[in-house]
């Protein structure tokens, strides 16, 4: 493009008409610069990855980027459990009605607020809980967002 004063048409014009000797130059200098990319690509791959070895300033970038990783996931299990638990009062009394057992009802909402006194259901009630999902009669605005998360 400096060459054609930034003419597209020209600078297409003054490509075509390259020279083979440039041609092979520049054919030379593409399969170099492939050759020296792919010597770095394992070790390239492995720093990013970040295996960094034990020095103490790259152990300490290592430990500050898990520690920000561990807060972000933190954050997004909990966003994922205030939204599921928002799903679940969505669905809550059209899931009931539908179920007409509230034994089941409340064993799905204990189970969403990991409590550890679960109530025990019945095989009849155990077989009803696998058929109706309450998640089929959540609002499906609160699923969407729910599904991001």
């Amino acid at each position: 493009m400096s060459i054609a004063d930034g003419d597209v048409k020209d600078a297409l014009e003054a490509v075509g008409g390259t020279s083979i000797e440039q041609l092979l130059v520049l054919l030379g200098a593409v399969v170099l610069l492939t050759t020296v990319t792919q010597a770095f690509e394992f070790g390239s791959i492995r720093f990013l990855e970040g295996y960094w070895g034990t020095a103490r300033l790259p152990q300490w970038v290592a430990d500050l980027f898990a520690g920000r990783w561990e807060r972000w996931e933190k954050e997004a299990r909990g966003r994922r459990e205030e939204l599921q638990l928002e799903a679940f009062r969505s669905a809550e009394r059209r899931y009931a009605n539908a179920i007409d057992d509230i034994d089941v009802v409340r064993h799905v909402h204990a189970d969403l607020l990991d409590v550890a006194s679960v109530p025990k259901l019945s095989s009849d009630q155990e077989e009803l809980l696998n058929e109706l999902d309450w998640r089929d009669y959540a609002s499906a605005r609160t699923m969407r967002r729910l599904e991001s998360a």
